[in-house]
């Protein structure tokens, strides 16, 4: 894991150095803080959009339970695998 991080850094930083030969400036953290700003704003969109599916079919399994479509075990066994 750590690999991972260290790979990633000196390719950010590589990607720095890049910025500020091609702007020719000194304003390369104004890019790198719109970057990072991305990358978070990405992040958080993408759990969200997991986290809504999620519980979209927590409703749809209680839903079911309800029209007695599946049984009492099978309820509790497809909830288990969904906290899982």
């Amino acid at each position: 894991m750590a690999a991972i991080w260290t790979e990633l850094f000196s390719s950010f930083s590589e990607f720095l150095i890049y910025l500020k030969t091609v702007t020719g400036t000194g304003y390369v953290w104004i890019y790198a803080l719109i970057l990072l700003a991305i990358v978070i704003y990405t992040i958080v969109q993408l759990r969200r959009q997991v986290g809504a599916a999620e519980n979209k079919r927590k409703s749809q399994l209680k839903e079911r339970f309800k029209r007695g479509e599946i049984s009492k075990e099978e309820f509790e066994a497809e909830k288990k695998e969904l906290e899982l």
